[in-house]
């Protein structure tokens, strides 16, 4: 064969290599999962090793492919990203040190970089991080001397992000979690003791001592903490640490009674709206674990919730509505009517937001009945002219013939007693 033939074939067999990397960066979901099984059905018949020192067993192709992917997670399409991420699980056999480096090196900020360079780099080494942790090579028994340095200076790596910027919190918070749950459980105590300095900081006194203060808790540090607790149920881990035993495992400030004396940090998570925090999902996961009685313990600290929020602002109003959408589903019918108490009534009723409307998909018919008598008792019949919502119409057309009986008993004794209803709340 010709030395123009062999060029024409080996053109011939990259060009589908290459466009692959393009499919992986489509927004179309579908077509990046054929393009990361034709990647990885391509390396596999292409394994000749091309014998680098720093990809050693590794062919030319693979070599390629982890410097693309690892330059592509820095990339500002953010289909490339998720793409290139998501591939990036899906190579046991190069080591790990090897990928490592490679995104360490892919995501390095440079000082003539632009802003919003910079920022991309941030989050190409982030989701390199977590791509890193998903293909559960951390996971392994035990972990060695060489797994130990790279999570150790991954975690430094996202607490140094935590810090830097308060944008960064929420992704450096999931990166975190994400890497507790993909290692082994030697690792944990390693991983925390390294968190620690997002609750304490060390101060020296007048004698120059050094003095462990703990931190304020933010939405996000607070998150972490009960998704600390949340993963160490179950798991017998000794920490030698007393900090660390002190601040993720038998924190006094933390447990399910007293929730509802850090009202303050749920009330700054509303710089998330109109998306909600996932400190409230967290908040519920870590209350079906450990209090005696959930269900109290969450209205409990429903009620400081809507005493103490509510009348904050209008963004946070509409936080407390979105976490009223997350609770509705999970309370009993019988205790409806504290989770949709009269402070959070007072809100729907002179607010325009069409938050509400979830109600009128309600199922279960004793809900629906229940529902109809909290909003017509305690607001009056005309609930929907006020909210701008169809709740109660179409509550009311989805009441079967045998709840009529009670709903009309309900209505009689409105009528007889009109001064008893909510009309009293007038819209400012």
């Amino acid at each position: 064969m010709s030395d123009k033939e062999n060029t024409l074939e080996t053109k011939q067999e990259t060009t589908p290599f290459l466009q692959i990397f393009w499919d992986l960066a489509e927004v179309d979901i579908k077509k990046r999962e054929i393009a990361t099984r034709d990647l990885l059905s391509y390396l596999r018949e292409h394994q000749v090793p091309a014998e680098q020192e720093q990809f050693p067993g590794c062919s030319r192709d693979m070599i390629y492919t982890i410097k693309r992917l690892c330059n592509g997670i820095c990339s500002r399409n953010d289909g490339a990203r998720q793409g290139f991420s998501c591939v990036l699980q899906f190579f046991p056999n190069v080591p790990l040190s090897s990928v490592y480096t490679t995104i360490m090196e892919s995501s390095t900020i440079e000082g003539s970089m632009k802003r919003a360079e910079k920022r991309d780099q941030v989050f190409g080494r982030l989701f390199g991080i977590l791509s890193l942790f998903r293909s559960t090579r951390f996971m392994k028994e035990p972990p060695s001397e060489e797994i130990r340095s790279i999570v150790e200076k991954c975690v430094e790596e996202v607490v140094g992000y935590y810090k830097q910027k308060q944008w960064l919190r929420e992704i450096s918070v999931e990166t975190l979690i994400t890497i507790l749950k993909f290692s082994h459980d030697d690792l944990i105590p390693l991983i925390l003791s390294n968190s620690l300095s997002l609750y304490i900081e060390s101060r020296p006194n007048e004698e120059n001592e050094e003095l462990l203060i703990p931190l304020p808790f933010t939405p996000s540090s607070l998150q972490l903490l009960l998704q600390v607790q949340l993963l160490l149920h179950d798991k017998h881990i000794e920490f030698d640490d007393e900090n660390v035993r002190r601040t993720f495992v038998e924190n006094a400030e933390v447990n399910p009674h007293h929730l509802k004396q850090l009202v303050s940090v749920y009330r700054d998570s509303s710089f998330t709206f109109p998306k909600l925090h996932a400190l409230w999902t967290v908040t519920v996961d870590y209350l079906k674990q450990f209090a005696e009685d959930w269900e109290e313990s969450l209205l409990k600290w429903w009620d400081a919730i809507t005493t103490q929020v509510l009348s904050m602002s209008a963004e946070r109003g509409g936080m407390v509505l979105k976490a009223f959408e997350l609770l509705f589903p999970l309370v009993s019918t019988d205790q409806i009517h504290r989770l949709l108490n009269n402070r959070l009534l007072r809100l729907v009723c002179s607010n325009t937001l069409h938050l509400l409307n979830f109600l009128s998909t309600e199922q279960d018919s004793n809900r629906r009945v229940v529902l109809l008598n909290i909003l017509l008792n305690n607001v009056g019949l005309d609930f929907d002219k006020r909210t701008g919502t169809t709740t109660c119409r179409q509550l009311l057309a989805s009441l079967h013939v045998e709840d009529l009986g009670d709903f009309l008993s309900r209505c009689y004794r409105l009528f007889l007693q009109p001064q008893a209803n909510g009309r009293r709340w007038k819209r400012s």
